[in-house]
């Protein structure tokens, strides 16, 4: 039973990524190492009287059996550590890829604005949800994005206050419009970006500053 247990919970690891984030996932990793710890308990603590001499106790299970179930137990801890710790970003990252086409470089504020929008008729959306997004130039020293003068550069992007935004990302029908300013005071627009977990993570997302 425990073997099983372990196997059934390694195999949920390995194909249901997402899943496990979800409460349900953890419960059930949790009970499956509660029961393969109690069985390893249960088999290293049972006792038989002796064949030789009654009166003595001797293990009822032979040495296989008690260290097979003991390495069920460890084998357990594995997709439970996976499902209980924290596994990454809730919301994926979005890679911009900054152009500019002027002649002169730019500095891109670190905090945009977010606005998540889902079809209400036709010809119209509806603002759902908004949030800031953080945009990273992997400069210690620096928080502002610069991009040369006729040159590009590349930014990701994170969602600030991710933990409202799993539903939306799990509708999959909901699109992100994302304001980004300059230093200067200019601002910039994308709109129509797919909120969903398979484009978000396809590649990078063009912004042009002219």
């Amino acid at each position: 039973m425990p073997v099983l247990a372990a196997v059934y919970a390694l195999t949920t690891a390995a194909q249901m990524h997402d899943a496990l984030d979800k409460l349900g996932w953890r419960v059930a990793s949790l009970v499956v190492v509660i029961v393969c710890v109690a069985w390893t308990a249960y088999i290293w603590a049972a006792k038989r009287p002796s064949h030789i001499d009654p009166s003595q106790l001797q293990c009822k299970y032979d040495w296989k059996t008690r260290f097979g179930a003991l390495a069920a137990a460890v084998v357990s801890l594995i997709p439970a550590g996976y499902a209980l710790l924290p596994g990454g970003p809730r919301v994926p990252f979005l890679l911009f890829k900054v152009v500019n086409t002027r002649d002169a470089p730019i500095e891109i504020y670190p905090f945009g604005d977010a606005y998540f929008k889902v079809p209400s008729s036709p010809y119209s959306e509806r603002l759902i949800e908004s949030t800031r997004i953080r945009f990273y130039s992997g400069n210690s020293s620096n928080d502002a994005v610069t991009v040369p003068a006729k040159s590009d550069a590349f930014t990701v992007g994170r969602f600030l206050n991710d933990r409202a935004l799993v539903p939306l990302l799990d509708r999959e029908d909901v699109q992100v419009d994302i304001v980004v300013r300059t230093y200067d005071g200019r601002s910039f627009k994308q709109d129509g970006i797919p909120f969903n977990r398979k484009d978000m993570v396809s590649g990078y997302i063009p912004l042009r500053f002219e």
